[in-house]
């Protein structure tokens, strides 16, 4: 860290803890912390093009918005590290910023430079943390913590109005119908909750996931009942981000559940009565795909 900024940081700091009741200043640097981290890992996710893309939402009337904007544009005209340095202390330097928005040009400053050498975002969180006073880093944490909350709320309600879809489908289900997915479907059905969630248990998830893209409404209804309500979200949002599946896919994974259920009834970890019919559904299908 250089001496500038050390001293910088240092003045700054001083006046905020003497100004803590400064209530628009602690939101503004705690947004601003909220802001660079988003940047970091925005980069990461989406590569340094999206950074440009972000600088459209800036408040270019606010002095310390524009400054991110102008960094940015720094780094995507491919200003050298050094320079960009140098040019950020200038700008510091040069403009009359108060002692918040001192704070949160430096957070700025240090987050592009960070962003520029490729570290973690998790990194450029803690580097953010180290800058801030105590109780402004506190307010941080706090805000980050209830931001999770509502993210992870909201995806809930997301996924559970996923699931209550799902499971509303009306496809019928024929006992006449020898297909591998009615079959499968109707396997699963007769099963007790307990018989279930031993398969459930047994069988890769992916193959479970794979099979209800195509099952009827009431299968997926009695599997979502014998998983837990977090391992049905992650199973909901799994199947909607498959999109659409070729239906030989859809078939394997259900001649995988039944096999399995064919396996743990001669491990003696289940008991089904239908053995026969599921066999023959198997023999058939292997039978048919041999033939193409």
């Amino acid at each position: 860290m250089d001496t500038f900024f050390l001293n910088e940081l240092k003045m700054c700091c001083a006046e905020i803890n003497s100004d803590r009741e400064n209530e628009d200043g602690i939101s503004r640097v705690v947004d601003a912390c909220k802001r660079a981290i988003s940047f970091s890992e925005m980069v990461v996710n989406e590569g340094m093009i999206a950074l440009d893309a972000a600088c459209d939402d800036l408040d270019e009337d606010d002095i310390t918005q524009k400054f991110l904007h102008i960094e940015v544009q720094l780094i995507m005209d491919g200003t050298a590290p050094q320079d960009l340095s140098e040019m950020s202390m200038n700008m510091l330097a040069a403009n009359d910023y108060s002692s918040y928005e001192r704070l949160i040009v430096l957070i700025y400053s240090k987050t592009i430079e960070l962003i520029v050498k490729g570290t973690d975002p998790f990194e450029v969180k803690e580097y953010i943390q180290s800058l801030l006073p105590f109780f402004i880093n506190e307010r941080l944490l706090k805000k980050l913590s209830e931001d999770r909350q509502a993210k992870q709320l909201e995806n809930d309600e997301k996924n559970d109005k996923l699931i209550r879809a799902l499971c509303q489908d009306d496809k019928k289900i024929d006992e006449r119908d020898y297909s591998i997915i009615n079959q499968t479907a109707l396997t699963l059905l007769e099963m007790s909750d307990t018989e279930l969630q031993t398969i459930l248990r047994n069988t890769d998830n992916h193959d479970i996931e794979m099979a209800m893209k195509e099952l009827p409404g009431m299968a997926r209804a009695h599997i979502f009942e014998n998983v837990s309500v977090r391992l049905g979200r992650m199973i909901a949002e799994d199947i909607a981000k498959m999109g659409k599946v070729p239906l030989g896919e859809v078939e394997k994974a259900c001649v995988a559940i039944m096999k399995k259920v064919i396996k743990l009834e001669a491990d003696g970890e289940l008991e089904y009565h239908n053995l026969t019919v599921l066999k023959f559904v198997l023999g058939v299908y292997d039978m048919s795909n041999t033939i193409q």
